[in-house]
């Protein structure tokens, strides 16, 4: 606003001073002269200050949708995240499953392999008996 200011003094200045150079114009005429000079003035400020509001209202705008932008993918992002973490959950307890069922079928085959065993060696034990005790 300053430098606008200093714009039209400068303006009624040289007005001032074409008038004063030169001795044909009348007072009217330097008086319309400076008055033009000043709703030149005028309408450079008015003008800059219009530009200058919308570039900063377009400014403003940028900037809201740039932010809703990023809070959108910002959401995304974090959506994303939970699905993978929930499909990480769901395959480990996929996993554990598997294993505890295999751990389940290995203890079974082991109790029934022990039990095979303990018979074994009843025979044996019976049939050694057998042999050592003689026939009367």
């Amino acid at each position: 606003m300053q430098v606008m200011r200093g714009m039209l003094i400068v303006g009624v200045g040289v007005a001032l001073a074409l008038t004063a150079c030169n001795g044909d114009h009348t007072a009217e005429e330097a008086g319309r002269k400076i008055d033009a000079t000043v709703d030149k003035a005028k309408d450079a400020t008015a003008d800059a200050a219009k530009k200058a509001s919308d570039t900063a209202a377009k400014a403003g705008q940028a900037m809201e949708n740039a932010a809703k932008d990023a809070a959108a993918l910002s959401k995304d992002a974090a959506d994303r995240a939970a699905a993978s973490a929930r499909e990480g959950t769901e395959a480990a307890k996929a996993a554990s499953a598997a294993a505890a069922e295999k751990a389940a079928t290995a203890a079974a085959e082991a109790k029934a392999a022990a039990g095979n065993a303990v018979e074994a060696a009843k025979a044996a034990a019976r049939a050694a008996m057998a042999t050592a005790t003689p026939a009367n």
